[in-house]
């Protein structure tokens, strides 16, 4: 299997709708993956803070309370909790579940990107920044993304 044709461990058990926002409509992100199949793929640079403080404080989640979270909360406690993501649940209790998806995100599955706006992958994102990885593989939809993919 190439990079490309890697499963999204979400892909392997579609148990959730896993839907993605963006300009005013939800996406089906499984069909988002399907449709960035046959675009190439390029690295997406961690390497510029000032670009990706933006992008990392932005509130994409909602924790077990419902409570609005983002990559820059759980990076901001994993630095204060001695870089261990385990202190970083026992504190924030209600934070575990996306911990665990941060831990167990592969870092090698492209995220997805449309007009540069990462619309597929924070949670690879916030791991590759927690380990210092310098890139990460991302596929671009440059034109429009698929109306097939819109979420009903």
């Amino acid at each position: 299997m190439t990079e490309s044709q890697t499963p999204c461990p979400d892909q392997l058990v579609q148990t959730k709708r896993h839907t993605a926002e963006f300009d005013g409509r939800q996406y089906d992100v499984y069909k988002l993956i399907a449709a960035s199949e046959s675009l190439p793929v390029q690295r997406f640079d961690l390497s510029d803070r000032s670009l990706l403080k933006d992008i990392l404080k932005g509130r994409y989640w909602n924790d077990a309370n419902g409570e609005s979270i983002g990559p820059s909360d759980l990076l901001e406690a994993f630095e204060q909790n001695h870089r261990d993501w385990k202190t970083v649940c026992e504190i924030y209790p209600a934070w575990t579940e996306h911990v665990k998806k941060i831990m167990h995100s592969d870092t090698q599955f492209p995220i997805l990107l449309h007009r540069r706006v990462i619309i597929d992958g924070m949670h690879r994102l916030t791991k590759a920044i927690s380990e210092g990885t310098g890139s990460l593989p991302a596929k671009e939809f440059v034109e429009h993304l698929s109306e097939d993919a819109v979420a009903l």
